[in-house]
C-alpha cells in the first residue's frame, strides 16, 4: 500500500547551534521527509524510508566543520535523535500500511460477499 504522505521529524538543532551555543538554546526543528511512492508494507519500502530519514537528518543537523566541540556534539546527538524518531514513525506508518493490506486481502477473499 503506497501512502502519499510526509513524515515530520522533530530535530533539536537550531541555526544557533552552528555557532556553538549551549544546547539549552536549541530550538526544535521539523523536517519533512517524503514517503511518496514508497510501499511501507514491504521491507524494501521501509529501508528506503529510513534512507530518506538518514539523509534528511544529516542535512538538517549539519554544522560548520570549523564549529566548536559543543556544536559538533550537538549535531551528532541531533542526527541520532532524528534517526531514532524517524524509525519510530516509520514503524507506526508501516504498521498501518500492513494492516491496510491485510484488510484489503480479507475483503477480496472468497465468501466475504464481494466479487
Amino acid at each position: 500500500m503506497r501512502l502519499p504522505l510526509l513524515l515530520a521529524l522533530p530535530l533539536a538543532l537550531s541555526a544557533g547551534a552552528a555557532f556553538a551555543q549551549a544546547p539549552r538554546d536549541a530550538e526544535p526543528v521539523n523536517v519533512k521527509v517524503s514517503l511518496k511512492h514508497l510501499d511501507l508494507a514491504t521491507a524494501a519500502g521501509q529501508e528506503e524510508a529510513l534512507r530518506r530519514v538518514r539523509s534528511a537528518a544529516a542535512v538538517a543537523c549539519t554544522v560548520d566543520p570549523q564549529a566548536g566541540v559543543l556544536a559538533q556534539q550537538t549535531a551528532r546527538q541531533c542526527t541520532a535523535d532524528a534517526i531514532a524518531s524517524g524509525r519510530q514513525a516509520i514503524v507506526r506508518v508501516a504498521g498501518r500500511a500492513q494492516a491496510g493490506v491485510a484488510q484489503m486481502a480479507a475483503n477480496a477473499a472468497p465468501g466475504n460477499g464481494t466479487r
